[in-house]
């Protein structure tokens, strides 16, 4: 399912419903807002391997509720550990080569015009095994946000 990271590893699923009510307080403190997936960006993670994936913007939005999140669960730090630390991004596909990632981002970058949506809510989202991810929770971001803003320019 298509997803930005938040948090990662998040706590076993056994104790997921002892920590909603602190998941809850800190989706409270960010209010919802709207997000732009627009431009189109790739890790390279060496010579032969790469990931084409969409920036959301704002990031600073994004990378708010992230430290928000991260200040209720400090132990779920996994995506602070890159040297650039946490970057908001929704993974697109995987290319092998730099020829291959070249060609990937032609092809994705002429077809994509991007989309712009509400940021209400945080999913926890879990798989069994090698299974599909599911919604487990949903928790609700703070009121008074720009979701309903028809202008997202404004977000």
């Amino acid at each position: 399912m298509p997803h930005l990271n938040l948090l990662y590893p998040f706590h076993p699923a056994s104790e997921v419903p002892s920590l909603l009510p602190r998941l809850e307080i800190a989706c409270r403190r960010i209010p919802s807002f709207r997000v732009e997936l627009s431009e189109v960006r790739a890790f390279e993670h060496g010579p032969r391997s790469a990931t084409v994936w969409l920036a959301p913007e704002p990031g600073e939005r994004i990378r708010a509720l992230h430290r928000a999140l991260l200040e209720a669960f400090p132990a779920c730090d996994h995506l602070d550990r890159f040297p650039e630390g946490f970057t908001p991004h929704l993974s697109l596909g995987q290319a092998r080569g730099r020829g291959a990632l070249a060609s990937l981002l032609s092809e994705v970058r002429a077809s994509w015009s991007g989309l712009a949506f509400p940021i209400e809510e945080v999913a926890w989202i879990a798989r069994s095994g090698e299974g599909r991810f599911e919604v487990r929770e949903t928790v609700s971001l703070g009121p008074g946000g720009d979701s309903d803003d028809p202008d997202p320019d404004r977000a």
